[in-house]
């Protein structure tokens, strides 16, 4: 687990921060509030994750589950070409989860779910753009020949599309599911 999370962790009374998988994490029954997923369903398996849900949340317990959902600009469509070709572990933006939904509607089959959307444009320095786009995990390793080829890739993305201040806009909306019904009435 990340030290600044434990760092950040300190500054809120109520958080605990738990180094487990979702599906495994060793906590109490009916012990929880909220879950809050970021960027990491499409790494559960979903059905032991419910399941874990139903054992910790409380009676009137949320979950949400949240995604930056990349849009269909240019600059998004010339990273995934990017990463289509560089990349054989991608599987498209949000761990593929756009191309297949259906555990996130099975997570949510008895309960339903209620979609937020928030605009969200995410504005980066060349540096913080880079960067951010070599963090994915299906980017090959740092010694990978391919590794340096997406870096090359990508820097040459953000001069061709940066603007006069030297920053690039990516088309971007957060998007949250939350359960409508409570998981344990629906059990």
């Amino acid at each position: 687990m990340s030290k600044n999370l434990h760092d950040l962790a300190r500054t809120f009374e109520s958080l605990e921060v738990i180094n487990d998988s979702a599906e495994n994490a060793n906590l109490e029954e009916d012990s929880i509030d909220r879950i809050i997923v970021a960027q990491a369903f499409h790494w559960f398996d979903w059905q032991k994750f419910l399941d874990k849900t139903r054992f910790i949340l409380k009676d009137e317990g949320k979950v949400n589950l949240i995604w930056n959902k990349r849009g269909d600009s240019t600059v998004n469509n010339e990273c995934r070409l990017l990463f289509e070709k560089y990349c054989p572990n991608f599987k498209g933006f949000g761990g593929g989860i756009w191309n297949n939904i259906q555990p996130l509607e099975n997570f949510f089959q008895e309960t339903g779910y209620k979609l937020t959307e928030y605009e969200n444009p995410l504005i980066y320095s060349k540096n913080d753009f880079v960067n951010r786009n070599l963090t994915g995990s299906y980017i090959p390793v740092k010694d990978k020949e391919e590794y340096l080829l997406i870096r090359e890739g990508l820097e040459e993305i953000f001069n061709e599309y940066s603007d006069e201040n030297g920053q690039i806009i990516m088309d971007n909306t957060t998007v949250v599911y939350e359960n409508i019904k409570n998981f344990k009435e629906v059990k």
